[in-house]
């Protein structure tokens, strides 16, 4: 077994594994001697965990590696205080033990094994407070004197000292009570690691290209109140929304065009599903040490909820979970299907979304009219979004912008040139994407309004895109279409501008006829 001294400074210089070698050492100690102070075994392993994570960001300041066991029993400390603070309340209360069902035991042997679990925890707690501290960390997992003496910071024939005189207090049959209770409370196996494995995989592909919407469908489907991407898409208007973003001068373009996770669609989609979504956007601060919501990540896996935030590539992905206590979040994303993404609390891009709380969706109603509002606005929108040195067009203006640029294709560079073939297939296929999701939402809500010809219309659009791109791959071809820039011939491009134009015209029609039942 490596010296801890050795694994403290390998932590100190990156090694997470050094890390989780520590984080199993320790973690029923953390566990048992927050269980000594708080009397609670779901609020003793809350502090444990938080523990672990305060303990990896102080652990720079550490000089004497030596000193680890005492100096982290300090922030366990100050950990359960924090907690006590919070005034916790069991996870089962005692008194509801006779409503567990269990095919193994009737109400009245719960309440007798109620009473005797109550009577084992309250010899414990009658300890003074230094015994019971040995107690606890002695037969919670058989630590040794010498690692007890170690992390409470006392002289070994202390803690004989202080066990020999718990044991003379609780008697033969009730230490065997008590160490028996301990055992049987003793941390999950995966106490360093949680993940909400049912989640659903996001790949390229599926039907479902706005990364926002997808990942947050992904997110809600483990929760008690899913919501299905159509209606994601539709109620925000992401379904009927095109975007173009160009440089104010020069040739530049950017494939956050068709994202989704804007203030104004974010807000939208907590109407549309009906959970208060808390952004932590710091994508203009270099400095954001995203590591500081590895707590807020944990908190939420723990209770079931998924988080959002960026990948590697700033494409939304669905935070599955953590381990190391969170100094590792698991994510699903886009590229990798069912293979988990690791990656380092401290190396997360700066954006996160998580899932406060469900208040309750918008009514159907209020949703489909919601969702035409926002479409009718974005189709006519007459300026700009300004943004970093360029502008976000929106509607008419962004396919008639779009197609002007693919026009001009000889006057730019040649660098110029390959992000604009790739923005611009990029975009194809989330437009095809999106109008395919206009289409499902407009024909699911069809009781509520006649718009089975807006919802042609949509279908059209989004028949004619997929049709030249993916079936004839005549335009709007990429990489993963067999086609690179080569392939991006006057002919080609020509076609596409056609295709642009036809879209506007279609998609014109199509907001017409919703902006007449408004």
């Amino acid at each position: 077994m490596e010296k801890l001294a050795f694994l403290v400074i390998r932590t100190q210089s990156g090694d997470l594994d050094s890390y989780g070698e520590i984080v199993r050492r320790f973690q029923d100690m953390a566990y048992g001697y927050s269980y000594s102070i708080l009397g609670d075994f779901s609020a003793a392993e809350d502090a444990a965990q938080e523990s672990f994570i305060q303990a990896y960001k102080e652990l720079a300041n550490l000089r004497e590696p030596e000193a680890f066991p005492g100096w982290f029993r300090r922030i366990v400390y100050t950990q359960c205080a924090m907690i006590a603070r919070r005034k916790f309340v069991p996870t089962v209360p005692l008194d509801d033990a006779a409503e567990i069902p269990s095919a193994a035991a009737g109400p009245y042997e719960l309440a007798e094994q109620s009473e005797m679990r109550d009577r084992v925890l309250d010899s414990i707690r009658a300890l003074p407070e230094n015994e019971r501290v040995v107690t606890a960390l002695f037969y919670i997992n058989g630590y040794s004197h010498d690692d007890i003496a170690g992390f409470l910071e006392v002289p070994l024939s202390t803690v004989k000292s202080r066990l020999h005189t718990a044991r003379t207090r609780l008697k033969k049959r009730m230490t065997d009570m008590v160490s028996e209770s301990l055992h049987t409370n003793k941390l999950p196996e995966d106490f360093g690691s949680r993940v909400l494995s049912s989640i659903p995989v996001l790949t390229w592909g599926s039907g479902k290209e706005c990364t926002f919407a997808g990942a947050l469908e992904s997110a809600l489907s483990v929760t008690n109140h899913p919501c299905s991407y159509e209606t994601i898409m539709g109620g925000t208007g992401l379904a009927f929304r095109t975007r173009w973003w160009k440089t104010i001068d020069g040739g530049g373009w950017c494939g956050s065009s068709p994202v989704g996770e804007f203030p104004e669609e974010r807000e939208a989609a907590g109407n549309v599903t009906g959970w208060l979504i808390r952004t932590e956007n710091h994508l203009c601060n270099p400095e954001a040490h995203m590591e500081r919501f590895a707590p807020d990540i944990v908190a939420s896996i723990d209770k079931g909820l998924p988080a959002l935030g960026y990948d590697e590539g700033f494409n939304m992905a669905v935070i599955c979970g953590y381990e190391d206590g969170g100094r590792t979040i698991l994510m699903r994303d886009y590229y990798r299907g069912d293979q988990t993404n690791r990656i380092e609390a401290d190396r997360l891009p700066p954006f996160l979304l998580f899932l406060t709380e469900y208040i309750g969706a918008a009514s159907r109603e209020d949703n489909l009219r919601m969702a035409m509002e926002i479409a009718v606005k974005n189709f006519s929108r007459p300026d700009p979004v300004m943004d970093k040195g360029g502008a976000y067009h929106y509607g008419e203006h962004a396919l008639a912008k779009w197609a002007l640029d693919i026009a001009h294709y000889d006057d730019y560079s040649q660098e110029e040139q390959n992000v604009l073939y790739s923005v611009s297939s990029w975009n194809s296929r989330s437009l095809w994407d999106a109008r395919m999701a206009a289409t499902s939402f407009l024909r699911q809500n069809l009781d509520l309004a006649d718009l089975a010809p807006a919802a042609d219309l949509y279908s059209q659009e989004a028949s004619l895109l997929y049709r030249a791109s993916v079936e004839l791959k005549e335009a709007f071809h990429s990489h993963g279409f067999g086609k690179s820039i080569a392939d991006w011939s006057p002919e080609v491009r020509q076609r596409e501008i056609d295709l642009l134009n036809q879209a506007r015209e279609i998609e014109e029609e199509a907001i017409g006829l919703m902006a007449a039942h408004l």
